[in-house]
Protein backbone atom coordinates (compact mmCIF):
# COMPACT_ATOMS: atom_id res chain seq x y z
CA UNK A 1 0.00 0.00 0.00
CA UNK A 2 1.38 3.41 -1.07
CA UNK A 3 1.81 5.28 2.39
CA UNK A 4 1.31 9.22 2.09
CA UNK A 5 3.69 11.14 3.93
CA UNK A 6 2.56 14.68 5.39
CA UNK A 7 5.79 17.32 4.36
CA UNK A 8 6.26 20.88 5.02
CA UNK A 9 7.29 21.72 1.75
CA UNK A 10 6.56 19.72 -1.60
CA UNK A 11 9.02 17.09 -2.55
CA UNK A 12 11.71 18.19 -5.25
CA UNK A 13 15.23 20.30 -5.87
CA UNK A 14 16.34 22.78 -3.52
CA UNK A 15 18.56 24.93 -5.37
CA UNK A 16 21.29 26.36 -3.24
CA UNK A 17 23.35 27.95 -6.32
CA UNK A 18 25.32 30.49 -4.09
CA UNK A 19 26.64 27.84 -2.18
CA UNK A 20 27.32 24.94 -4.54
CA UNK A 21 27.12 26.43 -8.20
CA UNK A 22 24.10 23.84 -9.90
CA UNK A 23 25.77 22.11 -13.42
CA UNK A 24 23.96 23.64 -16.36
CA UNK A 25 21.95 22.70 -18.38
CA UNK A 26 18.75 20.77 -16.36
CA UNK A 27 17.14 20.50 -18.97
CA UNK A 28 17.78 17.25 -21.03
CA UNK A 29 17.49 16.33 -24.65
CA UNK A 30 17.68 12.78 -26.40
CA UNK A 31 16.80 11.28 -29.67
CA UNK A 32 14.15 9.31 -29.22
CA UNK A 33 15.11 5.88 -28.74
CA UNK A 34 13.05 4.35 -31.13
CA UNK A 35 13.67 3.00 -34.54
CA UNK A 36 11.48 5.02 -36.99
CA UNK A 37 11.41 4.12 -40.37
CA UNK A 38 10.70 7.38 -42.34
CA UNK A 39 11.34 9.48 -40.43
CA UNK A 40 14.13 12.37 -40.76
CA UNK A 41 16.02 13.51 -38.89
CA UNK A 42 15.13 11.10 -35.81
CA UNK A 43 12.62 12.87 -33.48
CA UNK A 44 13.94 13.89 -29.86
CA UNK A 45 12.68 14.16 -26.79
CA UNK A 46 13.14 17.19 -24.53
CA UNK A 47 12.72 16.95 -20.70
CA UNK A 48 12.05 20.13 -19.60
CA UNK A 49 13.26 20.68 -15.81
CA UNK A 50 11.20 22.71 -13.07
CA UNK A 51 12.54 23.31 -9.77
CA UNK A 52 10.04 21.48 -7.94
CA UNK A 53 12.56 18.56 -9.71
CA UNK A 54 9.68 17.31 -12.19
CA UNK A 55 10.56 16.74 -15.77
CA UNK A 56 8.25 17.16 -18.34
CA UNK A 57 8.38 15.51 -21.85
CA UNK A 58 7.75 17.08 -25.41
CA UNK A 59 8.25 15.12 -28.52
CA UNK A 60 9.70 17.25 -31.09
CA UNK A 61 10.27 16.95 -34.84
CA UNK A 62 12.22 19.52 -37.03
CA UNK A 63 11.59 19.85 -40.53
CA UNK A 64 15.31 19.04 -43.03
CA UNK A 65 16.64 22.03 -43.79
CA UNK A 66 17.78 25.11 -42.00
CA UNK A 67 16.24 26.71 -39.32
CA UNK A 68 15.17 28.57 -36.92
CA UNK A 69 11.81 27.15 -38.03
CA UNK A 70 8.47 27.92 -36.83
CA UNK A 71 7.13 25.41 -33.74
CA UNK A 72 3.47 24.22 -33.22
CA UNK A 73 3.11 22.77 -30.16
CA UNK A 74 0.29 19.48 -30.05
CA UNK A 75 -1.77 19.09 -27.05
CA UNK A 76 -3.79 16.18 -26.18
CA UNK A 77 -6.65 16.31 -24.81
CA UNK A 78 -6.48 14.09 -22.35
CA UNK A 79 -5.44 15.61 -18.70
CA UNK A 80 -1.33 15.07 -18.43
CA UNK A 81 0.97 12.66 -16.60
CA UNK A 82 0.86 9.78 -19.40
CA UNK A 83 3.86 10.02 -19.98
CA UNK A 84 6.92 9.80 -22.58
CA UNK A 85 5.26 6.66 -24.69
CA UNK A 86 1.71 7.97 -24.94
CA UNK A 87 3.32 11.50 -26.56
CA UNK A 88 5.51 9.07 -29.14
CA UNK A 89 2.47 7.33 -29.71
CA UNK A 90 0.72 10.35 -30.72
CA UNK A 91 3.63 11.44 -33.15
CA UNK A 92 3.77 7.76 -34.93
CA UNK A 93 0.48 6.98 -35.30
CA UNK A 94 -1.75 9.78 -34.48
CA UNK A 95 0.58 12.34 -36.40
CA UNK A 96 -1.02 12.54 -39.91
CA UNK A 97 -1.44 16.33 -39.41
CA UNK A 98 1.56 16.77 -37.23
CA UNK A 99 3.45 15.15 -40.78
CA UNK A 100 1.17 17.58 -42.59
CA UNK A 101 3.24 20.99 -40.59
CA UNK A 102 6.36 19.13 -40.97
CA UNK A 103 6.21 18.79 -44.55
CA UNK A 104 4.76 22.46 -44.37
CA UNK A 105 8.10 24.09 -42.91
CA UNK A 106 7.28 23.66 -39.15
CA UNK A 107 8.85 21.57 -36.19
CA UNK A 108 6.43 20.08 -34.02
CA UNK A 109 6.06 19.56 -30.38
CA UNK A 110 3.59 16.86 -28.90
CA UNK A 111 3.94 18.05 -25.38
CA UNK A 112 1.86 18.00 -21.61
CA UNK A 113 2.30 19.09 -18.55
CA UNK A 114 1.21 17.17 -14.85
CA UNK A 115 -2.32 16.08 -14.41
CA UNK A 116 -4.61 18.63 -14.00
CA UNK A 117 -5.65 19.59 -10.76
CA UNK A 118 -9.32 19.25 -10.95
CA UNK A 119 -11.28 22.97 -10.00
CA UNK A 120 -7.94 24.29 -9.18
CA UNK A 121 -7.57 26.86 -11.59
CA UNK A 122 -7.26 30.40 -10.77
CA UNK A 123 -6.81 29.50 -7.07
CA UNK A 124 -4.26 30.07 -5.11
CA UNK A 125 -2.58 26.53 -4.49
CA UNK A 126 1.03 25.76 -3.67
CA UNK A 127 1.75 24.01 -6.44
CA UNK A 128 2.00 24.21 -10.34
CA UNK A 129 -1.07 23.77 -12.49
CA UNK A 130 -0.98 22.02 -16.32
CA UNK A 131 -1.22 25.06 -17.76
CA UNK A 132 1.69 26.82 -15.67
CA UNK A 133 3.65 23.40 -16.56
CA UNK A 134 3.00 24.17 -20.41
CA UNK A 135 4.00 27.79 -20.12
CA UNK A 136 7.26 26.64 -18.65
CA UNK A 137 7.65 24.16 -21.71
CA UNK A 138 6.57 27.11 -24.59
CA UNK A 139 9.40 28.74 -22.94
CA UNK A 140 11.98 26.16 -23.23
CA UNK A 141 10.90 24.73 -26.51
CA UNK A 142 11.38 28.75 -27.72
CA UNK A 143 15.38 28.85 -26.43
CA UNK A 144 15.68 26.13 -28.52
CA UNK A 145 18.13 27.29 -31.58
CA UNK A 146 16.77 25.33 -34.29
CA UNK A 147 13.24 27.30 -33.49
CA UNK A 148 12.15 30.43 -34.20
CA UNK A 149 10.98 31.96 -30.66
CA UNK A 150 8.79 35.16 -32.42
CA UNK A 151 6.34 32.40 -34.70
CA UNK A 152 4.95 29.61 -32.40
CA UNK A 153 1.51 28.17 -32.45
CA UNK A 154 -0.08 25.77 -30.43
CA UNK A 155 -3.04 23.12 -31.55
CA UNK A 156 -4.91 22.12 -28.41
CA UNK A 157 -7.65 19.26 -28.75
CA UNK A 158 -10.08 18.86 -25.73
CA UNK A 159 -8.89 19.56 -22.53
CA UNK A 160 -5.45 20.74 -24.42
CA UNK A 161 -7.84 23.45 -26.13
CA UNK A 162 -8.56 24.80 -22.36
CA UNK A 163 -4.91 24.59 -21.85
CA UNK A 164 -4.31 26.44 -25.09
CA UNK A 165 -6.52 29.78 -23.68
CA UNK A 166 -5.57 29.53 -20.02
CA UNK A 167 -1.82 29.80 -21.44
CA UNK A 168 -2.64 32.42 -23.90
CA UNK A 169 -3.71 34.65 -20.24
CA UNK A 170 -0.36 34.21 -18.78
CA UNK A 171 2.10 37.09 -19.66
CA UNK A 172 5.54 35.29 -20.65
CA UNK A 173 3.84 32.94 -22.98
CA UNK A 174 5.49 32.81 -26.03
CA UNK A 175 2.86 31.35 -28.22
CA UNK A 176 0.87 33.65 -30.74
CA UNK A 177 -1.40 31.57 -32.77
CA UNK A 178 -3.93 29.38 -30.86
CA UNK A 179 -6.10 26.39 -32.65
CA UNK A 180 -8.71 25.85 -29.63
CA UNK A 181 -9.94 22.45 -31.38
CA UNK A 182 -13.42 21.62 -29.19
CA UNK A 183 -11.82 23.66 -26.12
CA UNK A 184 -13.13 21.93 -22.68
CA UNK A 185 -13.02 25.55 -21.49
CA UNK A 186 -15.34 24.87 -18.42
CA UNK A 187 -12.93 25.95 -16.01
CA UNK A 188 -11.55 28.99 -18.36
CA UNK A 189 -15.29 30.00 -18.53
CA UNK A 190 -16.04 29.43 -14.45
CA UNK A 191 -19.10 27.35 -15.47
CA UNK A 192 -21.27 28.04 -12.56
CA UNK A 193 -23.94 24.65 -12.80
CA UNK A 194 -24.54 21.61 -14.57
CA UNK A 195 -26.96 21.39 -17.48
CA UNK A 196 -30.18 20.63 -15.89
CA UNK A 197 -29.37 22.03 -12.54
CA UNK A 198 -29.60 25.96 -12.29
CA UNK A 199 -30.35 25.72 -8.91
CA UNK A 200 -26.61 25.46 -7.78
CA UNK A 201 -25.28 28.04 -7.70
CA UNK A 202 -21.01 28.60 -7.66
CA UNK A 203 -18.47 26.32 -9.60
CA UNK A 204 -18.92 22.98 -10.33
CA UNK A 205 -17.63 20.59 -7.51
CA UNK A 206 -17.10 16.92 -7.35
CA UNK A 207 -19.26 17.20 -4.35
CA UNK A 208 -22.53 19.12 -5.70
CA UNK A 209 -25.88 17.60 -5.07
CA UNK A 210 -26.34 17.23 -8.59
CA UNK A 211 -23.77 13.90 -8.83
CA UNK A 212 -20.21 13.45 -8.82
CA UNK A 213 -18.30 15.38 -11.40
CA UNK A 214 -18.77 13.79 -15.19
CA UNK A 215 -17.96 16.01 -18.24
CA UNK A 216 -19.26 13.59 -20.10
CA UNK A 217 -22.88 13.96 -18.22
CA UNK A 218 -22.48 17.86 -19.04
CA UNK A 219 -25.36 18.63 -22.14
CA UNK A 220 -24.29 22.18 -23.10
CA UNK A 221 -25.26 21.86 -26.80
CA UNK A 222 -27.51 24.81 -26.46
CA UNK A 223 -26.50 28.65 -25.72
CA UNK A 224 -24.73 29.41 -22.52
CA UNK A 225 -25.92 32.72 -21.28
CA UNK A 226 -23.80 35.41 -19.77
CA UNK A 227 -25.41 34.63 -15.91
CA UNK A 228 -24.01 30.83 -16.50
CA UNK A 229 -20.40 31.98 -16.02
CA UNK A 230 -17.56 33.80 -14.66
CA UNK A 231 -17.30 36.64 -17.17
CA UNK A 232 -15.95 39.03 -14.96
CA UNK A 233 -13.11 36.98 -14.19
CA UNK A 234 -13.27 35.25 -17.92
CA UNK A 235 -12.66 38.98 -18.78
CA UNK A 236 -10.44 39.66 -16.65
CA UNK A 237 -8.09 36.33 -17.63
CA UNK A 238 -8.61 37.72 -21.64
CA UNK A 239 -7.54 41.29 -20.90
CA UNK A 240 -4.14 39.66 -20.06
CA UNK A 241 -3.33 38.29 -23.53
CA UNK A 242 -0.44 39.86 -25.38
CA UNK A 243 -1.42 41.98 -28.40
CA UNK A 244 -1.13 40.39 -31.79
CA UNK A 245 -2.12 36.96 -30.36
CA UNK A 246 -4.97 35.39 -32.78
CA UNK A 247 -7.22 32.67 -32.50
CA UNK A 248 -9.50 29.64 -34.28
CA UNK A 249 -11.55 28.16 -32.02
CA UNK A 250 -13.16 24.51 -33.67
CA UNK A 251 -16.66 23.53 -32.49
CA UNK A 252 -18.19 20.46 -33.40
CA UNK A 253 -21.80 20.32 -34.47
CA UNK A 254 -23.83 17.77 -31.94
CA UNK A 255 -21.10 17.78 -29.61
CA UNK A 256 -22.10 17.93 -25.54
CA UNK A 257 -20.01 20.99 -25.07
CA UNK A 258 -20.46 22.90 -28.32
CA UNK A 259 -22.03 25.52 -25.95
CA UNK A 260 -18.83 25.52 -23.84
CA UNK A 261 -17.22 26.12 -27.48
CA UNK A 262 -19.08 28.96 -28.57
CA UNK A 263 -19.10 31.16 -25.62
CA UNK A 264 -14.98 30.68 -25.85
CA UNK A 265 -15.28 32.14 -29.40
CA UNK A 266 -17.74 34.95 -28.09
CA UNK A 267 -15.78 35.55 -25.06
CA UNK A 268 -13.00 36.32 -26.69
CA UNK A 269 -14.50 38.33 -29.74
CA UNK A 270 -16.28 40.29 -27.30
CA UNK A 271 -12.78 41.18 -25.88
CA UNK A 272 -11.58 42.44 -29.50
CA UNK A 273 -9.59 39.62 -29.64
CA UNK A 274 -8.45 38.34 -33.38
CA UNK A 275 -10.34 35.36 -33.09
CA UNK A 276 -12.51 32.93 -36.11
CA UNK A 277 -14.87 30.43 -35.55
CA UNK A 278 -15.26 27.13 -37.24
CA UNK A 279 -17.38 24.67 -37.13
CA UNK A 280 -17.74 20.80 -38.76
CA UNK A 281 -19.71 18.07 -38.25
CA UNK A 282 -18.19 14.85 -37.63
CA UNK A 283 -19.10 11.63 -35.50
CA UNK A 284 -15.64 11.54 -33.91
CA UNK A 285 -14.22 13.69 -31.26
CA UNK A 286 -10.50 15.24 -31.88
CA UNK A 287 -11.67 14.96 -35.54
CA UNK A 288 -9.09 17.89 -36.03
CA UNK A 289 -6.11 15.40 -35.60
CA UNK A 290 -7.04 13.05 -38.38
CA UNK A 291 -7.26 9.27 -38.33
CA UNK A 292 -4.93 6.72 -36.38
CA UNK A 293 -2.80 5.22 -38.19
CA UNK A 294 -3.30 1.70 -39.29
CA UNK A 295 -1.99 -1.11 -41.33
CA UNK A 296 -2.69 0.48 -44.64
CA UNK A 297 -1.49 4.48 -43.39
CA UNK A 298 -3.82 6.96 -42.45
CA UNK A 299 -6.93 7.31 -44.24
CA UNK A 300 -8.46 10.77 -43.63
CA UNK A 301 -11.69 11.64 -44.74
CA UNK A 302 -13.32 14.89 -46.02
CA UNK A 303 -14.10 16.52 -43.07
CA UNK A 304 -10.83 16.02 -41.56
CA UNK A 305 -8.92 17.33 -44.69
CA UNK A 306 -10.81 20.13 -44.72
CA UNK A 307 -10.43 21.09 -41.03
CA UNK A 308 -6.38 19.99 -41.85
CA UNK A 309 -6.59 22.50 -44.69
CA UNK A 310 -8.16 25.35 -42.41
CA UNK A 311 -5.54 24.84 -39.49
CA UNK A 312 -2.73 24.72 -42.19
CA UNK A 313 -4.25 28.15 -43.84
CA UNK A 314 -4.43 29.65 -40.14
CA UNK A 315 -0.87 29.30 -39.29
CA UNK A 316 0.44 30.33 -42.43
CA UNK A 317 -1.17 33.25 -42.20
CA UNK A 318 -0.63 34.29 -38.40
CA UNK A 319 2.91 32.76 -38.38
CA UNK A 320 4.20 34.38 -41.49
Amino acid sequence: MLRRIERERPGGWVLHPTSRPVQQPLHVSLPLPLPVAGFVPVPRVEFVFLEDGTYLPAVVRVPVGPGPHPLIIGVHGWSGGLGVGYLVDELLNHGWLAEALVDAGYAVAIAEGRREIEEGYDKDLPCPLDHDDMVTVALHLASLPDVDATRMGWIGTSHGGELGAKVACEPENPVRAFALCEPAAIEFLGLRHRAGSADVDGPISSDDSSGARSEVELDFDRPIGDEEIDVPGTMRRIDAIAPGTSFLVYGREGDHLQGVFRKTHELLDRAGRDVTWRTSQHPEHFAQLGPRRDGAGYAPDAVQQEVRDELLRFFAAKLA
